[in-house]
């Protein structure tokens, strides 16, 4: 999706909390209607350390964003005291996703 491009309203995903801590995610469609969404997903307690450990084996350090963060392939996670977010982004017709991410995951992480 275009930096800019206007969404509709979040369509929650998951809203309980899970035997091992804290996870919540909702999506955001592409008010253009081509398919593209954005889908963030938070998480608190244990959640963390196994979100944190599968990004730090699978992904590349983004410095500068958060106290951690990683990206791989379509997706973002950052890390922010005790505090998960990832953002996934769906779309072909971003040019450059990762710098999307990016920009998505700093204003994600001055918000957490």
């Amino acid at each position: 999706m275009p930096s800019g491009e206007a969404v509709g309203p979040a369509r929650p995903l998951l809203e309980r909390p899970l035997p091992v801590g804290e996870l919540r995610a909702c999506q955001y469609l592409a008010a253009s209607g081509d398919h593209a969404s954005v889908s963030v997903f938070t998480a608190a307690s244990d959640v963390i350390r196994m979100l944190v450990r599968v990004n730090r084996s699978f992904g590349s350090a983004v410095p500068g964003i958060g106290d951690e963060a990683y990206l791989r392939n379509d997706t973002i996670a950052v890390l922010r005291g005790d505090v998960a977010v990832s953002i996934r982004l769906r779309s072909r017709k971003v040019p450059d996703p990762a710098a999307t991410l990016r920009e998505l995951a700093t204003v994600a992480a001055g918000r957490l």
